[in-house]
């Protein structure tokens, strides 16, 4: 069963993109952003209190807030139907961030009530369940993967500390090889962070919360976070992000730049 959030303060949008077809697409509810958010938190708390079977306890973890920014870009691409990764130069200092990651799925529907938002919860939770699952496939020691499990780094990366998700319903979803309904779902993580040869969090017997995220809350880290003044710098254009693109400093593959003037909207 695979639905939409129903919210009565939007409008309902149709929007066609590369052959697919927007049926429903609303920015989630209230209490579908606590629940998404809760869950990864939820999720997040487990491997940092050594409850994921087969991976260390993270003894930097992060706790995840919400961002509206990262929110409001997921939507805007669920909401063209197309089912791969967005653009990576749409995110060019989206809220502040130097680079952003995106997880990404999608199942089929038929006939279920996509207006039932307690259903739209749980299907948000079993997708993000489903990312996490990666976990069985992930080497902390190597580094290694038998299977994917680029969703799950994601999603433990300790550095994250926003994250935005949207979920919408289209007929047909291009790029899936058939023309029924399905809904796509998109999470943003900010920061990205998610690189293949380092591991996602550090492992240890003792906490090592950063400064500014130092309390402790059942084994996250929180607090404010500041942005290192070495990762960012004035550059002419905000979305001239080549710089920070060809700069060891940041994974490639989900590099964004930000001016220095604008790293207070990051908080």
């Amino acid at each position: 069963m695979r639905l939409l959030i129903f919210s009565l303060l939007c409008t309902l949008i149709f929007f066609h993109a590369k052959g697919g077809k927007l049926l429903i697409g609303r920015p989630l509810s209230m209490n579908a952003r606590e629940a998404i958010l809760n869950y990864h938190n939820k999720l997040r708390q487990d491997l940092a209190n050594g409850k994921v079977h087969g991976q260390p306890k993270a003894v930097n973890m992060q706790k995840l807030k919400w961002s509206k920014a990262l929110a409001a870009k997921a939507f805007a691409w669920a909401s063209k139907c197309n089912y791969e990764h967005s653009d990576l130069k749409s995110y060019c200092g989206t809220a502040g961030f130097y680079n952003v990651g995106e997880n990404i799925a999608y199942a089929s529907i038929s006939n279920e009530n996509i207006e039932d938002e307690s259903e739209v919860i749980r299907l948000m939770k079993e997708t993000a369940q489903d990312w996490w699952d990666e976990y069985k496939h992930y080497r902390y020691d190597t580094r290694g993967c038998n299977r994917v499990c680029s969703h799950y780094t994601q999603m433990a990366s300790a550095t994250v500390h926003k994250v935005g998700c949207a979920f919408t319903v289209c007929q047909p979803l291009s790029g899936v090889g058939w023309s029924g309904r399905a809904y796509f779902m998109v999470c943003n993580y900010g920061n990205g962070d998610n690189w293949s040869d380092r591991p996602p969090y550090i492992t240890g017997s003792e906490m090592k919360c950063p400064p500014t995220y130092a309390t402790v809350e059942n084994g996250l880290c929180s607090g404010r976070r500041k942005l290192p003044k070495h990762l960012c710098k004035d550059v002419k254009s905000e979305k001239d992000c080549q710089f920070w693109k060809n700069s060891e400093k940041i994974a490639p593959q989900h590099a964004v730049c930000v001016k220095q003037s604008e790293l207070h909207k990051i908080f």
